[in-house]
């Protein structure tokens, strides 16, 4: 499985849908766009963070480096917690329906 770029765009659409709601005085749409890009932020996350794990073979320390700034680490520890919270809420979208 490859990092989805789609996520990334959905993103995007989400954004410039708040921008014009925001523009057109439509606040609560905005609110409501900005929601939903946070979501397909998080799912983004989800899907680069298990690119990184189980496709490419890193571990969380060196998941916790590659996606620290210079001055600001981000512990491998925080990594894998986000990636497991965000796991549970989006495994269950993929999960094929039983029947």
């Amino acid at each position: 499985m490859r990092y989805d770029r789609a996520a990334l765009q959905a993103v995007r659409e989400q954004l410039r849908r708040a921008a014009e709601a925001a523009d057109r005085g439509d606040y609560r749409a905005a609110h409501q766009a900005l929601q939903q890009a946070r979501a397909e932020v998080d799912r983004a996350w989800w899907l680069m963070g298990r690119q990184m794990y189980e496709d490419d073979g890193l571990v969380w320390e060196a998941i916790g480096r590659q996606l620290s700034r210079p001055g600001q680490r981000i512990s491998w520890q925080a990594v894998r917690k986000r990636y497991q919270r965000l796991e549970k809420r989006f495994q269950q979208d993929e999960s094929p329906p039983a029947g």
